[in-house]
Order: C-alpha cells, then structure tokens, then sequence
C-alpha cells in the first residue's frame, strides 16, 4: 500500500503515500496499521483528486 516515505520540516515528521482500493480499506490501514505505530500521536489525511504533473527520476 505504501508507495513512497518521505522525511519533511514542519509539522509533520513523515509524509507518506498510500494507495488504496477504496476509501474503507484506507481507513482500515490508517485505523490498523498507521495510528498503532509507537510513537505516531496524530495523523492527517489528503485525498489525491486527480495527478497533474509527475516527474520520475528528477535529477537536481
């Protein structure tokens, strides 16, 4: 399910993406798998509505 991890400033200390079936089975990962992680006290969660640019392999 987890496709990518990334470590960020800010609030947030992961940002994570996940794919899912539908939005039960997301809610099952998020409920089951992600908010009983030790040390995870919150979790925010986004939609992707639809993908406008995406590059692979971007070199800097």
């Amino acid at each position: 399910m987890v496709t990518q991890i990334y470590r960020v400033t800010g609030r947030n200390k992961l940002h994570v993406h996940a794919v899912a079936s539908s939005n039960e089975e997301m809610e099952h990962f998020l409920h089951d798998v992600i908010d009983t992680l030790p040390g995870v006290l919150s979790c925010s969660c986004n939609t992707i509505l639809s993908r406008v640019k995406d590059i692979k392999g971007l070199r800097l």
